[in-house]
C-alpha cells in the first residue's frame, strides 16, 4: 500500500463524523424553561417594593419638616410616629372606639320639680276646719273627712256626740259646716255617724241643711 492511499480520507470516516459535529453544535444553544415564582418569592418581592415606597414616603415627610427636626428624626422614629398615628386613627373610627354619646340636655319638662299630690293636704285642711267648727259643740266630734274632688262630694264623719246635742244645736252645727264649706265649691255635703248612717245632707232647694237622723239608730224610740 502506498503513502497516498494511507493519507487519503476514507468515505466512511466523513459520513460518521458529520452527525457528531452537528449534535455538539446544537446542545449549547438551548435555553432552560423559567421556574415559576413561589409564594415566598412573591412575598419577598412585595416587601422589597413596599420598603422602597415607605422610604420614599418618609423622605417626603422629612422634607416638609422644619430643618431643626429633619436631622433629629431618623427613619425609625418617623416610622414609629406614623404607625402610632395610624393606630390612633383606627381606634377612633372603629365602632368600638366611638366616644360615648353626650348626656341629653334636660328639657323644660324634665327639669320641672315633681309636685306632690295636693289632695291629702287639702283633706287635712278640711278636717282641721271641720274640727274647729265642731269644737264649740263637743270636743273630738269630727272622726274623719272624705273628699271626692272630681265629683264635688264631701263627707264628714261625726262621732256619737252628735246624738247628744239638742235639735237646735244639731241644726246650727250642720248649718255652720255647710256655710264654711260651701265656699270650697263642693256640690254635695254629707254628714255621717261612725256606723255610716246618714245624719244630714246639703239642701236641694233652699239654703238650710236637711237633718236625716237626730237620735242614734241603736236607741229605741219611746
Amino acid at each position: 500500500m502506498t503513502s497516498q492511499e494511507s493519507q487519503s480520507p476514507r468515505p466512511d470516516d466523513g459520513v460518521e463524523t458529520q452527525p457528531h459535529r452537528q449534535q455538539r453544535s446544537t446542545n449549547p444553544g438551548r435555553v432552560p424553561p423559567a421556574r415559576p415564582m413561589s409564594w415566598l418569592d412573591r412575598g419577598l418581592l412585595g416587601l422589597s417594593r413596599g420598603r422602597q415606597l415607605w422610604l420614599l414616603l418618609l423622605a417626603r415627610v422629612r422634607s416638609r419638616l422644619p430643618k431643626t427636626w429633619q436631622g433629629r428624626l431618623n427613619d425609625t422614629l418617623l416610622s414609629a410616629i406614623a404607625l402610632g398615628l395610624l393606630a390612633l386613627l383606627l381606634i377612633v373610627i372603629s365602632p368600638g372606639g366611638e366616644p360615648a354619646p353626650a348626656a341629653p340636655t334636660p328639657t323644660a319638662e324634665q327639669t320641672e320639680p315633681v309636685v306632690a299630690d295636693p289632695e291629702p293636704q287639702a283633706i287635712a285642711d278640711l278636717q282641721a276646719q271641720a274640727s274647729e267648727i265642731t269644737a264649740a259643740y263637743a270636743a273630738g266630734m269630727v272622726q274623719s273627712v272624705q273628699a271626692d274632688f272630681r265629683q264635688g262630694r264631701l263627707t264628714i264623719v261625726l262621732g256619737a256626740q252628735w246624738y247628744g246635742l239638742a235639735p237646735s244645736q244639731q241644726d246650727q252645727l250642720a248649718q255652720d259646716l255647710y256655710g264654711r264649706l260651701e265656699s270650697l265649691e263642693f256640690a254635695h255635703l254629707y254628714l255621717q255617724d261612725p256606723e255610716d248612717h246618714a245624719i244630714a245632707r246639703n239642701p236641694v232647694i233652699g239654703d238650710r241643711m236637711v237633718i236625716l237622723q237626730r237620735q242614734s239608730p241603736d236607741v229605741p224610740i219611746l
